[in-house]
């Protein structure tokens, strides 16, 4: 997938201390700046540290550079299921040229969730060998560290390691203020420094959810049209905050359709089709994974199952992802997009 900077947030990078060092070693990657050999990067930070922030930042500099650059963006989940599919049509060579044929940057986000794939990591391997070796420039970036992830090959180990390795830290309390002092202003919403500060100290997670927190700001003030109504609309979107997770059997299996241009009658229904099974069984597995409801409880949703229908399709689904790429990649993609409302899915 080629991604542009205008499918992502807009908001700028905001340099800070917990990500300087990574900040300056993706600086390498930048359009323009020829190295003399290919460049490897690899960014190490847990979830809400901004690596994607980073990663937007990289794309905005490419993109300005003109329109000549070839960029190559995507997941790791998404590459191992785009593999798979290659390998089961015998369209291998296809798939190498996509991501090695004059390709000058490529981004591969999340590589731990290749642990267990092996014959995935050996592709990536000899990607980033053959990219690196053709000049071209690599970003890959990781939640855990990388010898920590079980199953984790010590070939992808030691290319990152023998390339630029940079940690990123969570954003303390002080950078997570400036954050979304920083984002309000991208987003042309004037807030106080004190409602700044009660936003940052009371919003829970990372970076994404500040920033979809102040769009959700941004929707309701729209509505209002009253600068003065901004302390309000805050402190009721944080009570709302504060009530627990939104997601429930409906909102999953509404994501789960969307995911499979499906509806939400064909995934409850009896309809047995190949496409749609696996879409119900995956709609099953996450809710169970995310509300905790009782198996019995999401048989009656999913019209009037039984209790062992929906525990097979559980253990279904959890053996599946770890086995097969593209049963992962879409487990991923729907969670990734419950956790995010404003993410766009991507199949």
């Amino acid at each position: 997938m080629v991604r542009s900077s205008r499918d992502l947030p807009m908001h700028g990078f905001l340099v800070l201390p917990e990500n300087r060092l990574a900040h300056a070693a993706v600086q390498r990657l930048c359009a323009g700046k020829k190295p003399r050999e290919g460049a490897l990067v690899t960014v190490l930070g847990p979830v809400g540290c901004g690596k994607t922030q980073l990663i937007q930042e990289l794309h905005r500099q490419w993109e300005q550079a003109g329109e000549g650059a070839k960029v190559r963006s995507l997941t790791a989940s998404e590459f191992a299921a785009q593999y798979a599919q290659a390998s089961e049509a015998g369209s291998i060579p296809q798939f190498q040229n996509r991501y090695r044929r004059d390709v000058e940057l490529l981004i591969c986000e999340d590589i731990q969730s290749l642990g267990p794939r092996t014959e995935t990591q050996r592709e990536l391997v000899a990607t980033l060998d053959h990219l690196v070796a053709h000049g071209a420039r690599v970003l890959l970036t990781s939640a855990r560290p990388l010898r920590e992830v079980a199953g984790l090959s010590p070939r992808l180990i030691n290319r990152c390691h023998g390339g630029t390795y940079v940690e990123m830290q969570e954003p303390t309390a002080a950078s997570r203020q400036k954050l979304t002092e920083h984002f309000a202003n991208s987003m042309q919403l004037p807030l106080s420094t004190e409602l700044c500060e009660q936003i940052a100290r009371q919003v829970p997670g990372g970076l994404r959810d500040i920033a979809g927190f102040l769009r959700q700001v941004t929707a309701r003030s729209k509505q209002s049209r009253k600068v003065s109504d901004l302390p309000q609309i805050v402190t009721e979107l944080l009570g709302q905050q504060e009530s627990g997770p939104q997601v429930d059997v409906s909102a999953v299996t509404r994501v789960t359709a969307r995911h499979f241009d499906l509806t939400m009658q064909e995934i409850r229904g009896p309809r047995r089709a190949q496409h749609v099974v696996l879409a119900r069984q995956v709609a099953m597995y996450l809710t169970r994974e995310i509300t905790g409801l009782q198996f019995a409880e999401i048989g009656d949703y999913f019209g009037g199952r039984n209790h062992s229908t929906v525990l097979h399709a559980h253990r279904q689904i959890k053996r599946r992802r770890e086995k097969d790429a593209v049963v992962a990649h879409h487990v991923e993609q729907i969670r990734s997009c419950l956790d995010d409302p404003f993410k766009t899915p991507v199949r």
